[in-house]
């Protein structure tokens, strides 16, 4: 189908969409991107969110095989649909490709599930429902609209397009989970069927066709049963549920790297699926499970001068990112204060010993990045 090397030289922003070279991708935007596509693909408006935003659907191909796509349910999780937006454009460029695609598959894609949530930049819809919770209550009109193109479409295979916090880590060396898979669990028993077999050697196809550097940055997600999440009650009925979870990288806050991972594994399970054959699940289960071992920055070694004692710690700060107005926001907030010498960060920081009072550096205060930088170490990356 198409290499790492070719996927990965193809995959250059200047080349796709230069705009979106950020987390935060509006309702807007998102719509005039698509129409871009119009000429090639079929694009439809198939409901509306709470606020009346609309949700569109993007078909093609005519081939016996039917894969559903679909990204944020949580608005906040935007990586998968940059990466479907990748992928419209990638397959403009290159006909044979999207060609080889359509004479065996055909293609539903549902990006933007919840576009509420992606122009506040929140998890949940204008309502507070947590979509990903709702398949069985089907209270929000999002998960209404995603409800109803499942039963149209009576795919084979499904794929539920996420982000995951940049806490998790994978390996005793604590690599960050740049990108994480899970076959969804159908009961509390965990019993692997012969589906579930399907989706697991499935994705051990994928993730083998990784470079090595990304295999030791995958995670397997925890297939815990959740019994009104989407995907366990897709799996429910025979239908492959396949999850992905895009994560952190090294000096990379904006995701780059696990959004070239999605378009990547998305294209490689269209070439495994053409040919899967004595499916297994060694390679799936091979792949380690997610740790929480990882942080965005730690800021090691400062001391804190506290009621006449200097206690020496290491500062954990996390990235914020919200919308204000219309505006999307980043900063850093200091969120724990301690020995972390068992964790691993993104960024980790020498303080050199710095000094500072409990009352300046204290849990929760926020930083802005400058005032980061000029604080501690002015490379940091934000």
């Amino acid at each position: 189908m198409i290499s790492w090397q070719e996927y990965e030289a193809a995959f250059a922003l200047e080349k796709f969409f230069p705009d979106t070279n950020s987390r935060f991708l509006t309702h807007k935007s998102f719509t005039k991107q698509l129409k871009s596509f119009s000429d090639e693909f079929n694009i439809t408006a198939i409901g509306k969110s709470e606020k009346g935003k609309s949700i569109h659907k993007i078909a093609f191909g005519y081939g016996p095989k039917k894969v559903l796509i679909w990204s944020q349910m949580h608005g906040n999780e935007s990586t998968g649909t940059f990466a479907i937006l990748d992928l419209l454009q990638l397959l403009h460029q290159n006909f044979f490709l999207k060609k080889q695609i359509e004479d065996h598959f055909t293609v539903v894609m549902i990006p933007m599930v919840n576009p509420d949530g992606a122009d506040a930049f929140e998890r949940r819809n204008a309502s507070g429902i947590d979509i990903n919770r709702d398949a069985l209550a089907k209270q929000a009109p999002e998960t209404r609209v995603l409800m109803k193109q499942i039963e149209i479409f009576e795919p084979h295979i499904a794929f539920n397009l996420h982000d995951q916090r940049s806490i998790f880590s994978v390996g005793e060396n604590i690599q960050p989970a740049t990108i994480s898979f899970c076959i969804p669990s159908f009961d509390t028993a965990r019993a692997i069927d012969a589906t579930r077999v399907l989706g697991m050697a499935l994705v051990g196809k994928i993730w083998q066709s990784f470079p090595e550097d990304f295999k030791t940055k995958t995670g397997r997600y925890t297939d815990e049963f959740y019994p009104t999440a989407f995907g366990d009650n897709i799996q429910k009925t025979g239908i492959n549920c396949v999850l992905f979870e895009a994560g952190a990288h090294f000096n990379d806050p904006k995701r780059i790297a696990a959004r070239t991972l999605f378009g990547f594994s998305i294209l490689q399970a269209f070439k495994v699926l053409l040919n899967q054959q004595n499916p297994s699940t060694e390679l799936y289960q091979s792949i380690p499970e997610n740790e929480q071992k990882m942080r965005d920055i730690i800021v090691k070694q400062v001391k804190l001068n506290s009621r006449g004692r200097k206690l020496k710690v290491d500062l954990i700060f996390k990235l914020m990112e919200e919308v204000k107005g219309s505006t999307f926001y980043r900063y850093l907030k200091l969120d724990d204060i301690g020995d972390f010498q068992f964790l691993n960060a993104l960024q980790v920081v020498d303080g050199k010993g710095a000094e500072f009072n409990i009352q300046e550096m204290y849990l929760g205060k926020t930083f802005e990045f400058q005032e980061f930088q000029q604080t501690f170490w002015e490379g940091v990356i934000v």
